[in-house]
């Protein structure tokens, strides 16, 4: 019994990596965004570019120069409607999975499949009603969708362990299917068939890590 019991931990240790890479995604230049998609269907006419845009990522490398790359990307986008009294907010979680080669220079290149999470939300959208005007939050959540993916990047390594550099993604077009629409936190809209194309994701940030 013992024997069996120190061969599985042995061949438990030999499956290991033999070197881990945690990364950090920050400064976002560029994203997604569902505002190509929407005007397609003549959405409120919003703007292609966001008002503001801010987002993360967690970058995770399980191997040497063949690693299996774990990635989590958040990204929000805000556009700021003037000449209404609301603003649109579209949210995308985004996950990861694929390979990851690192050449010996620094760069490195992947390939895998990524989920996405996608919620557009209207803030402080006012619905006339036969006695009063109501003001609240219209949430359109769409069906979690997978799609190819690339990622691009280049690191530099200091002998501390840690490293800077630059990182990308970037999600293969693909089309979104609307789950339910939310008004005040109330599902009013399910199963509507509505399709938006050709949506995209892609992230291009500052990138920092540690290799241990």
């Amino acid at each position: 019994m013992k024997s069996k019991i120190v061969l599985s931990m042995t061949m438990l240790l030999l499956l290991l990596p033999h070197q881990v890479y945690a990364g950090s995604l920050l400064g976002f230049l560029g994203g997604a965004s569902l505002a190509p998609a929407f005007q397609e269907f003549e959405y409120e006419d919003k703007s292609t570019e966001p008002d503001t845009e801010t987002g993360f990522g967690v970058l995770l490398d399980l191997g040497q120069r063949h690693a299996l790359a774990i990635d989590y990307y958040v990204l929000t986008e805000r556009f700021e409607e003037t000449d209404r009294s609301y603003d649109v907010e579209d949210r995308v979680n985004a996950l990861f999975l694929g390979y990851r080669f690192h050449s010996r220079s620094g760069f490195r290149i992947g390939a895998g499949l990524a989920r996405l999470s996608v919620t557009s939300i209207t803030a402080d959208l006012e619905v006339p009603t036969l006695t009063e005007t109501i003001v609240g939050d219209l949430e359109a959540v769409f069906e979690p969708v997978s799609a190819p993916a690339i990622t691009l990047g280049y690191t530099y390594s200091f002998s501390t362990g840690f490293s800077l550099g630059a990182h990308l993604l970037r999600v293969v077009e693909t089309d979104l299917k609307l789950d339910e629409v939310r008004y005040d936190g109330q599902t009013f809209l399910t199963n509507s068939g509505l399709e938006l194309n050709d949506f995209y994701f892609q992230t291009v940030g500052f990138l920092i890590g540690y290799t241990w």
